[in-house]
């Protein structure tokens, strides 16, 4: 993978790349959501296009029985082919700032670095939950056989709780077992920060006690999704994990490229579960501790 990085040409000391590569690493484990619970497989490495998907069907629950004659078995119903998609973002180095770094003996400033870094994250997690038509990659918040539940108004207390011990509800009985994810939209996750009934804690903590997964935001969510996470049901495959090309140079600034391929398996889409708004309008807004009846907007 060195030479295809082409870091050999690059104006860079070995110390110098090693700052890169702690830095993009560290930023990007500070702003990835999906990878803190979505089971990680790979990497496969870099020249790999796509991986397969084997899709699971029949019955999730075992048999009791004395005899031990005969079951639903869980067999391959579908196999397909799940792209590994470049994500990347560019960045430049000036190289007055390299000079002057070497001849004050100060470390070299990787803002850049670190920006561009965070963006591919960001962009991993917007495949991830979201999908890209462009791309042929299906999101978890609209994978095709997710299940999906009208949700409460959470902008009252206790309705976030009750959607989600629904939604549990919902997914044990077909056969999709702990621990589980929920993923919220920033403005249904402050609807979480408020006192739960006469409890005296957060709705948020009493949340947490079921998603044993963790409880997320993020700005790609629309509404609120429940996971059965395990890598029976998705994974994440890593093709080349986030590393820094050199890309070349124009008017003595140095361009550098963070990447990496991703894909997205959803296996068991059953295991997902969309808890939707009874409307769907793109203006919507949940206000804290404002029903969403006061604003007009129907739970």
């Amino acid at each position: 993978m060195a030479d295809l990085l082409q870091r050999a040409h690059a104006p860079l000391s070995s110390d110098e790349w090693q700052q890169v590569d702690l830095l993009v690493k560290e930023i990007a484990q500070q702003h990835r959501l999906a990878r803190r619970f979505m089971p990680v497989f790979g990497p496969v490495g870099a020249g790999h296009h796509v991986v397969p998907r084997l899709v699971l069907s029949g019955a999730a629950s075992a048999s009791v029985e004395n005899a031990g004659q005969g079951d639903t078995p869980i067999v391959v119903s579908e196999r397909t082919q799940v792209p590994l998609t470049l994500v990347h973002k560019d960045f430049c180095l000036h190289w007055r700032d390299i000079e002057y770094a070497r001849q004050s003996g100060l470390p070299l400033d990787l803002a850049a670095a670190a920006a561009a870094s965070a963006a591919c994250a960001a962009r991993e997690d917007d495949l991830i939950l979201r999908g890209d038509k462009t791309v042929g990659i299906e999101g978890l918040s609209n994978a095709a056989g997710r299940r999906t539940m009208t949700r409460r108004d959470w902008g009252v207390g206790g309705h976030a709780f009750l959607d989600v011990v629904d939604a549990i509800d919902r997914l044990t009985t077909e056969g999709f077992y702990p621990p589980y994810a929920l993923i919220c939209s920033p403005n249904l996750y402050a609807c979480l920060l408020r006192v739960y009934g006469n409890a005296g804690v957060l709705e948020l903590t009493q949340v947490r006690e079921l998603c044993t997964a963790g409880v997320f935001q993020s700005p790609y969510v629309t509404s609120a999704l429940l996971i059965a996470v395990g890598p029976h049901n998705l994974d994440l495959v890593i093709g080349q994990d986030m590393t820094t090309a050199y890309v070349g140079s124009a008017d003595l600034d140095y361009t550098f490229r963070v990447m990496e391929t991703v894909g997205l398996r959803i296996k068991r889409a059953g295991a997902i579960c969309a808890l939707m708004p009874r409307t769907s309008s793109p203006t919507h807004r949940v206000r804290r501790g404002v029903p969403e009846e006061a604003m007009g907007v129907g739970d």
